[in-house]
């Protein structure tokens, strides 16, 4: 009994992997949301007091609430406002030592120096530089991811969210687009230069792989022949014995013996059966000598002669059938380009009941 109350070392380890937001829900939810309404609250007074710090900001509101209170904010905030935001960076500093410590503490990390790493951008706006502040917006981005995996909100259902999301998404297939493009024109001018590319190709990636070309070849060349051969075999053999008797009956040899007197016409008969019998085994056994070395040897000789030929730098046949190969392959790029260049964001919006006004934004 003392061995099953006992927790085991998954047990722990799975444990040292469970965040202090999944054991403390309710704390959790209660500590990032006073972190989003610290960041708000302090990124709105950074903005406010910005503006404030501008001559004519502080005319309309002189002409609205008076030079007092303006006059006040001016003396008794605005002068001071770098301590007060240092109040807000405390407790920013004390919220990220606490997730510090916490990490450390439950080994979240395989390194201490990994949290501030990961959340360089909660380091840098703490430092109370005008440039820096601006980070601590993505503190509530962060803050709004893990209230996402905590259920609180969907913001994917949010039309801010929405139409981000749409008008980001556009940017990207644009952009790829853009890009995939460009890396297609680069491959037709190489392919169209014709400045020995397929024998850059045959150097490099064929011949390095010619045994294992060699292999599938035989293997494959070897398994189609057999499967058609037995399932074909009895029209083969019908087909060999026609062509056989008909260049019998035609040859004169033949023709002569079948004249000789009593023993003619079955000598010929003897003689067309032996024959029909050595084609029908000599294809049975050319189909059956396919798995053998003798057959993977032919493969190899009609490869090797084959890479040889294109490997020989002169104008021939082969050549010219290399040429309109490749420009096969440019217009095939050029198709590919085509496609790519088809707008495919724009298919949806045609549902949309907005889809007139987006059009013409575009």
């Amino acid at each position: 009994m003392a061995d099953s109350a006992t927790p085991t070392s998954t047990d722990r380890s799975a444990s040292t992997q469970t965040s202090w937001e999944d054991r403390f829900p309710k704390l959790g939810l209660w500590v990032d949301l006073s972190m989003l309404s610290l960041v708000i609250i302090n990124l709105s007074w950074i903005i406010l007091d910005s503006l404030f710090g501008f001559a004519g900001v502080q005319a309309v509101l002189t002409s609205l609430l008076g030079s007092a209170p303006v006059a006040w904010y001016d003396s008794h905030i605005h002068a001071w406002f770098f301590l007060y935001d240092l109040g807000f960076v405390a407790i920013f500093i004390t919220e990220l030592l606490a997730r510090w410590a916490y990490a450390i503490h439950q080994k979240t990390y395989s390194h201490w120096l990994v949290y501030p790493l990961l959340h360089w951008y909660d380091v840098l706006g703490c430092i109370p530089i005008g440039e820096l502040r601006w980070l601590r917006v993505l503190r509530i981005v962060a803050v709004i991811v893990r209230l996402q995996k905590m259920g609180v909100i969907d913001y994917r259902q949010w039309s801010v969210y929405q139409l981000f999301a749409r008008w980001f998404n556009i940017f990207i297939e644009e952009l790829s687009d853009l890009i995939a493009i460009k890396i297609l024109e680069g491959v037709q001018i190489e392919i169209g230069s014709g400045e020995g590319l397929e024998k850059k190709v045959i150097a490099r990636v064929v011949v390095p792989r010619k045994d294992l070309l060699v292999e599938v070849i035989t293997q494959r060349v070897a398994r189609l022949i057999g499967n058609i051969y037995a399932g074909s075999r009895e029209d083969l053999e019908d087909y060999i014995k026609a062509a056989v008797s008909q260049a019998m009956h035609r040859n004169p040899e033949i023709r002569t013996i079948e004249a000789l007197p009593m023993l003619g016409t079955a000598v010929s008969k003897l003689v067309h059966h032996t024959v029909n019998d050595i084609v029908c085994r000599s294809i049975a056994n050319a189909v059956e000598g396919m798995q053998g070395p003798e057959f993977r040897k032919l493969v190899a000789d009609i490869t090797d002669a084959v890479l040889a030929d294109v490997s020989i730098d002169q104008r021939s046949d082969a050549e010219r059938g290399t040429n309109e190969i490749n420009a096969a392959l440019v217009d095939l790029i050029e198709v590919i380009k085509d496609e790519v260049r088809i707008q495919r964001w724009k298919a949806p919006l045609a549902d949309e009941p907005a889809a007139t006004i987006l059009k013409t934004a575009i």
